[in-house]
């Protein structure tokens, strides 16, 4: 079969080769490297990159769009233009205890929807996952689906992400896209073992797959899992479905609001 996939993740991986030089000073020299080997693939992307900034090392993900519309676009303050007509960033907020003991990852200050012929989407970065207030602010700005890159060393690692990933699916009545890394790399530090089953997720309520799975790999083995969204069941989901969960909250008692610094 072929298949034309309209927007496509890659796990949470780049940041492990980069992180494992420990000497590369810049992001520029990865965030070239890797949007050029991607030049090929025609289609809205998410991957994982890395940036270094002030003395410190922050984990981002990138959407990238064709050159169908040219135009040149900097990824980072210090990164080279690259001709790949647009690249919108998503640093990750919340970096892990571990991420920070190891590679002095600090957290961004902003999440954002981004644009793409299938209208806004969010990407929650691993353990953003972990923090329903970032799905929250992300589907209320428009995002219908959820990017998930991650990268996991253990099952109850990956089960954290994947149990929230399953929940902010459930309760934003949006889908959720995970993407992890599988096998070794032994000699790098923290980053030696993965461990990911990835999947594509949706709500639970009788338009979408059984168990809120549309589809699934099989755990720690590379693939690609493809699968058909209908944007439409989701507005289905949110007006007359079984339950409600959009709608029916109490904004007279709680809501979610960002702090901007």
């Amino acid at each position: 079969r072929v298949f034309e996939a309209f927007l496509l993740i890659r796990p949470d991986v780049a940041r492990g080769a980069f992180f494992s030089s420990r000497g590369v000073p810049a992001s520029s020299v990865l965030a070239s490297s890797v949007l050029a080997s991607l030049r090929v693939v025609r289609l809205p992307r998410v991957v994982s990159l890395a940036l270094v900034r002030d003395d410190a090392a922050y984990d981002l993900a990138a959407v990238l769009h064709d050159g169908l519309h040219g135009g040149y676009v900097a990824l980072g303050e210090d990164a080279e233009a690259v001709a790949l007509g647009s690249v919108h960033a998503q640093e990750k907020i919340h970096p892990t205890p571990s991420e920070r003991m190891w590679w002095n990852i600090k957290g961004g200050d902003e999440i954002i929807t981004i644009p793409t012929d299938c209208g806004p989407i969010g990407v929650l970065i691993c353990y953003d996952s972990e923090f329903p207030e970032l799905a929250r602010k992300l589907v209320d700005a428009g995002a219908r689906i959820l990017f998930v890159p991650f990268c996991t060393d253990s099952r109850q690692g990956y089960n954290r992400v994947r149990y929230c990933s399953q929940a902010r699916a459930i309760e934003n009545q949006c889908y959720v896209v995970m993407s992890g890394n599988v096998g070794n790399l032994p000699g790098v530090e923290n980053m030696d073992i993965q461990y990911a089953k990835s999947c594509i997720l949706t709500p639970c309520d009788f338009p979408f797959a059984r168990d809120g799975i549309a589809e699934e790999c099989t755990e720690n083995v590379e693939t690609v899992s493809i699968a058909d969204l209908d944007l439409t069941d989701l507005d289905w989901a949110r007006f007359e479905g079984t339950v409600r969960n959009l709608r029916d909250r109490r904004f007279d008692l709680y809501n979610v609001s960002w702090q901007k610094k």
